[in-house]
């Protein structure tokens, strides 16, 4: 990376799972290298749950976290937003077929809950997606650790782990575009962050 690099995210969005365009065309607009959001809304616990990634193709990524909320090899949470099952070990299914009915019902609602933003490009295959993932992590948890809140008032918590790797130099990132992306990242990101989780 040289010694001081800009990218702009042009964030679009929401794919939202259940209304989504299944033309052959915006399927494949889809299919591009990238960083994704997902909010997961719970009105009723005044929450929102957000995940960033990174994907060398977001229709592909999209449709494996599609099949892991409802394979339950995710964790699952109730309306208020509170994890009613965990998917810690391989055993975990076993667990959850004792009340399937219930965590399946859980399970589509978290997938009617999820809103996803996606900054893609394909025309630059330098751009450091993984480095860029890594900041917007950072983000993410360092607004959760301050205990922000959405425009809605909506308490935001994380789900990433992990941090991602960092930049080697300054770098900047400018979102643009999809206005809960924004709320989420803000309009600029600078590294090193003064707030890096």
């Amino acid at each position: 990376m040289s010694e001081s690099e800009t990218f702009d995210l042009n964030w679009e969005g929401p794919v939202v799972p259940t209304m989504m365009d299944m033309s052959a065309d915006a399927l494949e607009r889809l299919a591009r290298p990238g960083v994704y959001l997902c909010l997961q809304h719970y009105p009723a616990g005044g929450r929102v749950r957000a995940y960033t990634g990174v994907t060398k193709d977001f229709r592909l990524r999209l449709r494996e976290h599609l099949a892991a909320t409802l394979g339950l090899t995710y964790d699952i949470a109730d309306e208020m937003g509170r994890i009613v099952f965990r998917h810690t070990h391989r055993d975990s299914l076993f667990e959850a077929a004792r009340d399937l009915t219930y965590l399946h019902s859980l399970a589509v609602d978290e997938v009617k809950r999820m809103a996803w933003f996606h900054a893609l490009d394909d025309s630059d295959s330098y751009i450091p997606w993984h480095i860029v993932e890594g900041m917007l992590i950072r983000r993410l948890k360092a607004i959760a650790l301050a205990g922000a809140t959405t425009d809605a008032g909506d308490l935001i918590e994380v789900v990433n782990a992990r941090g991602g790797p960092v930049p080697d130099g300054p770098l900047k990132l400018r979102n643009i575009g999809a206005v809960e992306a924004l709320e989420m990242f803000g309009e600029q990101m600078v590294w090193p962050l003064e707030d890096a989780a």
